[in-house]
């Protein structure tokens, strides 16, 4: 059944050294997933027969002694708590057989000794075959059903033969209830599993989608619990914090970023005061490797249902690498002698210019923003900037040289 369940999970690309790096589940960790929520199932059930067996077991000695009948209950609480410690042990599928063989042999001794068919045990018939759907499929369940519906009677019948105890079926209605019961739950049960299988792809595939994105994402994620201990960490933070995934888990976050950071640690953010940022940290891994990060954390809620924190850690190294060059550019063309202009190709507006033009034309800054570069030279009209524009836009190395004549802001020219 785990296998119907499962059929159908969309699959998600795989690295070639480490599906854990991609975010997809290889086949064996959504087995895992399933059998974690099976296994509880059977733990649960394995419980409630043991106890069940175990009043039925003292009450009937305290009334009647112990009996014959007893023998095979005794032998079902024993199968029963086998099963409960192999399904412990993670041999989840093992023990499913064996509490269903062992309660269904039960059943069917007692109406065998009782030469009859008593109210109380003939219930839990159906449940067998409901439990018999769930952990070992529709086509066993059938065939669970179909030998319960012939030997449970049957064993009533020869009990009776052998105990000589009369007729161990008052009204025929009641085996055909019982056949209807026995088939309605295996169709139920399967209609129950189609159901939570459904359920199940879908949030499986939602999960690997999300996963692969969270390992693929070009900031760094870090999970944190209500202690600020990691739970979760993508690749990218890895890298950033200069520690490998596992060293991370379960460490508190802020040790990790104090350790790291050349900030002193009462200039870094408080993680648990509530969200934080944007921060800009510098990160030092080690002596020859920097990082300028962007740091932001917000509140988020765990798996478990608890509140955690979520922290992203961007990298803008690069961005304030070409912020400084830009700025630097930026210096040499201010404090050039000759005169710069940078203007908008679509509006003639000026953008830039530098100090010695700011001196040559006499304007101030707040007046040149005003101004196109047609009011400085009358000649430099839409068309004309066009067509320096197709010039230029085929070898970046080139240029066009010009002459003319520019007017000044007490309308002297140069």
């Amino acid at each position: 059944m785990l296998k119907e369940i499962l059929k159908g999970v969309t699959p998600i690309p795989q690295s070639s050294h480490d599906s854990s790096m991609t975010g997809s589940f290889p086949e064996s960790e959504l087995d895992h997933v399933v059998l974690g929520h099976v296994r509880r199932w059977v733990v649960a059930g394995a419980g409630l027969i043991i106890l069940g067996y175990s009043v039925a077991i003292g009450a009937d000695a305290a009334l009647n002694g112990i009996r014959p009948q007893d023998t095979m209950e005794f032998v079902a609480l024993i199968g029963a708590i086998v099963g409960l410690v192999l399904a412990l042990r993670g041999h989840v599928r093992v023990a499913a057989v064996l509490l269903v063989a062992f309660v269904w042999l039960e059943l069917h001794l007692a109406v065998f000794l009782e030469g009859s068919m008593p109210d109380s045990g003939t219930p839990v018939l159906p449940v067998l075959v409901f439990a018999t759907v769930l952990f070992l499929g529709v086509r066993s369940a059938i065939l669970l059903a179909c030998f319960t519906a012939l030997l449970y009677p049957m064993s009533a019948w020869l009990g009776a033969m052998v105990w000589d105890s009369g007729p161990p079926i008052e009204d025929a209605l009641y085996l055909v209830v019982l056949v209807i019961a026995l088939f309605a739950s295996t169709v139920l049960g399967y209609i129950g599993m189609r159901s939570f299988g459904t359920l199940l792809r879908k949030a499986l595939d939602n999960e690997r989608k999300f996963s692969f994105l969270v390992r693929h994402a070009p900031v760094g994620i870090v999970v944190l619990d209500a202690a600020g201990c990691v739970e979760s960490v993508n690749p990218e933070a890895a890298t950033l914090l200069g520690l490998p995934e596992d060293r991370l888990l379960h460490e508190r976050f802020a040790d990790a970023l104090a350790s790291l950071a050349l900030q002193s640690r009462s200039d870094l953010p408080s993680l648990d005061a509530g969200p934080v940022g944007p921060v800009e940290l510098v990160l030092a891994p080690d002596e020859h490797t920097r990082f300028n990060v962007e740091l932001m954390s917000s509140r988020t809620v765990l798996g478990d249902g608890h509140e955690g924190t979520q922290v992203i850690l961007r990298n803008v190294t690069e961005q304030r690498e070409v912020e400084r060059k830009a700025a630097q550019m930026g210096r040499m063309y201010d404090e050039s002698l000759s005169e710069a202009y940078a203007f908008d190709v679509e509006t003639l507006r000026l953008k830039f210019v530098n100090r010695a033009t700011r001196a040559n034309l006499g304007y101030e800054v707040k007046e040149l923003e005003a101004l196109t570069v047609t009011d400085i030279n009358a000649a430099f009209i839409p068309q004309r900037v066009r067509r320096l524009v197709t010039e230029l836009s085929g070898d970046p190395s080139s240029f066009v040289r010009e002459r003319g004549m520019h007017t000044r802001k007490d309308g002297s020219s140069y």
